[in-house]
């Protein structure tokens, strides 16, 4: 099979370059001014091509370009999204829903291009430097992050459990039906 090759690192298929993990991919079309085709139409003439977003959490620092076949087979998500038009949400947990992070907080992550509690989690030192009191809040994320994670198998046996309640409860109220149908047929005869 063949194999994806990143900044000379090479890649197996359908493995994501891991540090492109951290990054906010967004693919989008761009209008493009064809040179060719506006000296022969002799007015501008501009194409539609698709472009990609790439932003660092932490850093304000985007860069832009073209959504070339290597951009669309590194954000395998994220180009799949945009060809269905979807909307091309960041995978974690929203920051918005970090309890312990204010209004105040957030609005300076996301304007620090950091959308997700996982990407807090993994910004690196250089990057929260810039940012006054961040560190903590890294910290903080990863300790959340690690307890949630410790936490997960007690959370699924907890949701299996509640189904299985969900489940009794059913077929419960199955049998106080039939019961009360049978009663109610005996007393016919």
């Amino acid at each position: 099979m063949p194999t994806a090759e990143y900044e000379g690192k090479v890649y197996e298929d359908d493995q994501q370059y891991e540090d492109d993990k951290k990054l906010v991919a967004q693919f989008f079309m761009a209008a493009v001014h064809d040179v060719a085709a506006s000296a022969e139409a002799g007015r501008a003439i501009y194409r539609e091509v698709p472009n990609i977003r790439v932003l660092t959490p932490g850093s304000r620092d985007v860069m832009v370009t073209k959504a070339t076949e290597v951009y669309q087979n590194r954000f395998p998500k994220q180009w799949e999204r945009f060809k269905k038009q979807l909307e091309q949400v960041q995978d974690g947990t929203p920051l918005e829903l970090v309890p312990w992070l204010t209004i105040g907080v957030v609005a300076e992550l996301k304007a620090a291009n950091c959308f997700t509690l996982e990407q807090l989690a993994g910004m690196s030192d250089s990057l929260l430097s810039k940012m006054m009191g961040m560190q903590g809040f890294r910290q903080k994320a990863r300790l959340y992050l690690e307890n949630a994670a410790s936490q997960a198998p007690f959370t699924a046996l907890e949701a299996k459990l509640a189904e299985k309640d969900n489940q009794i409860e059913v077929l419960k109220r199955q049998m106080e039906e039939l019961q009360a149908l049978v009663l109610k047929n005996a007393a016919k005869e």
